[in-house]
């Protein structure tokens, strides 16, 4: 069948994109015909996919949003489909995958009723309306409990349109007989001394994700500590703020920034933590695939897959709500223990018994399936 994905901005390095990209190569491999719309797609699209560039102008998010949809379901008109799935909330769509958290509850909670007079609101509420609430007959794809349950207490008539995805971590994040190689030459190629510990920071969005909490953390280590850690950060996020605050705490000549990469299971088999200390993060699948890389954990609780950690004795979580010192603690502790080779061990141990790679076969599974059931 003809299937057309939707998605404001492609990029490799965002979580949702990459499920995207998974899920087409997935339907492709089916046999199914895919056409993807996107205002920018960055790098090359899956084998077989058809990319459709929509030609927004508006640097205002809403009205750019708007105008995308818009051009969106012309153009289906004109070439129309038997099943559009987007990666974003937005009206008229057989499936939605959700990776975010849900605007409703978050302007609940944070924000004056003046705020829901905004244009603003207005667009971003409509567009999770139109796929959440009772007019609705999108299907929905959701990455984790913690998600679903959100979503259920908002918008409980929805609650039958929801499906649970299993973790999406691609295979080459597994560990492999020669990841300990791979890691002696990284580290070398780093210049990384024997004695040192290395952070690794995965993130696209440091000021949600707590770059900021994991600098402060460790200009707060021990000397003995302090001398002897590095860090390196991922992602395509702007590096400036933080490179700032590592001046101001002394700590800057021991942070790399290497930007967005595509090598990511290098990094990950040659750390020694990973560390996400995010203020909120719904699923942080970039726990898991550090647990399948046999990489320690330290996260915070709002991340969607700490109880995981947790579950599986992967390394370290810390408590909701955050405190600072807390966290400087445990950073201290995770890098003093002689614990941390038990906990990648028991990471291996826990991902390789759990389904974490299907998720673009089941998300496929659903996409066929609502097809059929609006056939």
């Amino acid at each position: 069948m003809d299937i057309a994905l939707s998605i404001y901005h492609y990029s490799p390095f965002q979580g949702h994109a990459r499920h995207c990209a998974n899920i087409a190569r997935e339907l492709v491999r089916r046999g199914h015909t895919v056409r993807a719309y996107a205002m920018k797609w960055e790098g090359d699209a899956p084998d077989g996919v058809r990319f459709v560039q929509v030609p927004v102008k508006s640097k205002v998010p809403e009205e750019r949003n708007a105008f995308f949809y818009r051009w969106v379901q012309a153009h289906l008109q004109k070439f129309p489909v038997q099943c559009h799935v987007g990666f974003n909330k937005m009206p008229k769509l057989d499936v939605c995958l959700v990776t975010e958290g849900c605007y409703k509850a978050q302007v609940a909670e944070s924000c004056t009723w003046v705020h829901k007079m905004t244009p603003a609101y207005k667009f971003w509420a409509g567009c999770e309306e139109a796929v959440f609430g009772p007019e609705s007959s999108t299907q929905i794809l959701l990455m984790s409990g913690a998600q679903r349950a959100i979503f259920a207490n908002q918008f409980p008539d929805a609650t039958a349109r929801m499906h649970l995805l299993p973790p999406s971590v691609t295979s080459d994040r597994k560990a492999t007989l020669e990841s300990e190689l791979h890691k002696l030459e990284f580290r070398r190629q780093q210049q990384v001394k024997p004695d040192e510990l290395v952070l690794l920071c995965v993130m696209t969005r440091f000021k949600r994700q707590g770059l900021m909490r994991l600098i402060e953390a460790m200009a707060a280590l021990p000397a003995p500590l302090k001398t002897r850690v590095r860090l390196w950060v991922v992602g395509n996020d702007k590096p400036d703020p933080y490179v700032a605050q590592a001046a101001t705490l002394g700590v800057a000549e021991k942070i790399i920034f290497f930007g967005g990469r595509e090598d990511v299971p290098r990094f990950m088999q040659s750390a020694d933590l990973l560390v996400h200390p995010a203020h909120r993060d719904m699923t942080a699948t970039v726990l898991l695939e550090a647990m399948a890389s046999g990489l320690p954990v330290l996260a915070t609780t709002t991340c969607g897959y700490a109880p995981l950690v947790k579950k599986a004795n992967a390394g370290l979580v810390a408590p909701f709500p955050y405190q600072q010192t807390e966290f400087n603690t445990l950073l201290a502790k995770a890098l003093a223990t002689d614990e941390r080779m038990d906990w990648g061990n028991n990471a291996l141990e826990f991902t390789d018994n759990r389904d974490i790679y299907s998720l673009a076969q089941k998300a496929a599974d659903i996409i066929e399936a609502s097809v059929t059931r609006a056939g």
